[in-house]
């Protein structure tokens, strides 16, 4: 029993390492949910960028002008959730963020954009801002103005995972196993589906 729950973590975080390097894999863009002091729960996709199995944290990149950075600055727990339609498989994450701006953590990841991902950061309206054509979007065309204004607008968000929960859907039986992380490591157990 305890070989399976051990077997089913190393599975999980494989298929999340996997994500972060396979834009193919189901791994690569979870929906994540945070809660927006105003507007309340927001849920979206996110592009995984980094695992770090050791630290059990996953990173991602956002403009931070956006809502759910609004949201992480004020609770930064967040909730992530994979669908593997597949093999019928849902990964749900639990974890608290940080949110890196204008730090060398952040200028790191920024400089390992290439110049089409860096250019979306430099674009002068707000996300989710009303326009009146999907054109209106105004960016620098000069390589040096986006840089100098993309940068400030670029967030590398770090959740570290203190939960994961693992469901296998099938028409022959359910199986659930959920994960907490302790000082010890990752402490598994069997759960209802």
């Amino acid at each position: 029993m305890i070989e399976a729950l051990e077997a089913t973590l190393e599975t999980l975080w494989q298929d999340l390492e996997r994500g972060a390097k396979d834009p193919r894999s189901p791994y690569w863009r979870p929906i994540v949910a945070t809660t927006h002091p105003v507007r309340g729960p927001i849920a979206s996709t996110v592009v995984v960028r980094t695992v770090d199995r050791g630290a059990s944290t996953i990173e991602w990149h956002s403009d931070q002008r956006t809502a759910k950075v609004a949201a992480l600055t004020v609770d930064p727990r967040a909730a992530l959730t994979w669908y593997e339609s597949r093999t019928r498989v849902q990964v749900r994450g639990e974890g608290v963020c940080v949110v890196h701006l204008r730090d060398d953590v952040a200028r790191r990841a920024f400089q390992k954009l290439g110049p089409a991902s860096r250019r979306l950061y430099a674009q002068e309206a707000h996300p989710g801002s009303a326009l009146d054509r999907p054109e209106d979007v105004e960016v620098p065309e000069d390589a040096r103005d986006f840089e100098r204004l993309a940068f400030p607008r670029f967030a590398l968000v770090r959740c570290r995972l203190h939960r994961l929960d693992r469901l296998t859907l099938s028409r022959d039986g359910q199986e659930r196993a959920v994960f907490e992380r302790s000082p010890a490591g990752w402490i598994g157990a069997w759960a209802a589906p």
